[in-house]
């Protein structure tokens, strides 16, 4: 390896490592929130899990709509 690649493998390593504490504080602080606030912390789990679903609904009738559709008014 030159010199240069050295340099930029080191420079993405320590980005890497930098990004990975930053998680590491971010993942144990909202976990602290959630112990801290369980009635917000069940609300967004509930949010997370419509958003879920409607987007799941959404991705069906967007695949099967026009087949119902034909279905319904003929093709």
């Amino acid at each position: 390896m030159s010199d240069q690649q050295q340099h930029n493998w080191a420079a993405q390593e320590q980005q890497n490592a930098d990004i990975a504490a930053r998680n590491r504080r971010a993942r144990r602080e909202s976990a602290a929130w959630d112990k801290a606030h369980p009635e917000e912390a069940n609300l967004k789990g509930w949010f997370a899990l419509i958003a879920i679903v409607v987007g799941a609904l959404i991705m069906l009738w967007a695949h099967y709509g026009p087949i119902i559709r034909d279905a319904i008014y003929g093709a």
